[in-house]
């Protein structure tokens, strides 16, 4: 039943469920909060869990007011019942004077307050029921706020991670290749007429591939560092993704036939909605990685397919393959996963961290299944278009 004066409920009230099977002290605690202060709460009586239960269900309430002996449940069962179907909402102990372990055991699982049966006079219960919602009220904001305090120290520990990441990167391997790159130009500028022909082709094609893989770092550092900040642009739209895993495919086979590493694809028209900026550099890092750790003759493979509203990408390699304990490390910025490939191929896992930051920009998934000596399988989801 519900207990209240028509012509005031076009206020805003306190909504207040009422549990009590004792029609006397419902009465009482009711006719104190309606009598002293009617423009304030709306009260809902019902006298047993069960219906309490489904009013809960029905409606929301700013505060639950309840006995624990009930004609369906008794002690603190009651109380978990209750809480467990009306979530964040405060809940007070309606409690006889000999069931004080009773309610001093509910306080303790999370009721607000207790009220002494009986002690209905003045002021009291008014006291007591704003004070639970305020408080409740503030604990939830002293919650949230330890979430977004919680979520911030998270970010600052990922932050030094990836400085301190970037510190190593820059101190040792980037500065390895750069003070490498300068011995090869010292010695052409102080003994170039001394070289042979074959000497300086030799010290041309070092230089090369010395700036290359500057080059290439760098871009990965560049790219690595606007993903962590928030500085690079981001523009789903439709794209075809067979198109651009041929065309990755094709940019890369020159690097995998100097190998004599085969290229498959195995694609199908699909549409996803993706950045199509960021998928080919995906595709692009996943297909290089494979081709640095396949060894000569070795087979990679790259097809897609659907899966629910999923576009999957899989690139499979006959290379090398991982441990466990390896996997376990790679989309790790704090873990040192530095690895050559099967030709001595410098790599330092930038570029999988970057697959991992553009895919999760996606909403999407990445994983990798890997068997020592058998090879390796990447595979990434997209939204399908």
């Amino acid at each position: 039943m519900s207990i209240g004066l028509d012509e005031l409920k076009d206020e805003k009230k306190i909504e207040l469920l009422l549990i009590e099977d004792n029609i006397h002290d419902a009465r009482l605690f009711s006719e104190n909060l309606i009598n002293n202060y009617y423009n304030e709460f709306e009260i809902t009586h019902t006298s047993n869990v069960k219906t309490g239960i489904e009013n809960i269900s029905q409606k929301s309430f700013d505060i639950i007011v309840a006995d624990l002996n009930l004609p369906d449940s008794s002690g603190i069962n009651t109380f978990y019942e209750i809480k467990k179907k009306s979530g964040n909402t405060p809940v007070i102990i309606l409690s006889g004077m000999n069931d004080s372990n009773l309610t001093l055991e509910s306080i303790r699982s999370g009721a607000q307050d207790y009220i002494y049966k009986g002690n209905y006079e003045g002021d009291f219960i008014y006291r007591v029921v704003r004070h639970a919602i305020e408080r409740e009220k503030l604990f939830r904001e002293i919650e949230q706020r330890t979430i977004k305090l919680i979520k911030l120290n998270n970010n600052l520990r990922e932050l030094n991670f990836n400085k301190d990441r970037m510190y190593s990167i820059i101190s040792h391997d980037l500065i390895n290749p750069i003070n490498a790159l300068k011995g090869y130009t010292d010695i052409l500028n102080e003994s170039f007429d001394e070289l042979t022909d074959d000497e300086k082709k030799k010290t041309a094609a070092t230089i090369n591939e010395l700036t290359n893989e500057i080059s290439a770092l760098l871009k990965n550092l560049l790219l690595w560092s606007a993903a962590n900040t928030g500085r690079i642009d981001y523009n789903p739209e439709k794209i075809n993704i067979a198109s651009i895993l041929e065309k990755q495919s094709e940019f890369l086979k020159l690097t995998a036939n100097n190998k004599g590493i085969s290229v498959i694809t195995e694609t199908e028209e699909m549409y996803a909605v993706a950045d199509k900026t960021m998928i080919e550099t995906v595709v692009r890092n996943l297909v290089s990685n494979a081709i640095k750790f396949t060894n000569p003759s070795g087979k990679i493979l790259i097809k897609n397919f659907a899966k629910k509203d999923k576009v999957v990408v899989a690139v499979e390699d006959t290379g090398i393959g991982m441990e466990k304990d390896e996997v376990d490390k790679l989309f790790k910025v704090e873990e040192n996963i530095s690895k050559r490939g099967t030709n001595q191929e410098k790599g330092i896992g930038l570029g999988l961290l970057i697959c991992k930051e553009f895919i999760n920009k996606h909403k999407g998934t990445i994983e990798v299944t890997s068997k020592k000596n058998t090879g390796t399988t990447f595979l990434f989801t997209l939204p399908k278009a």
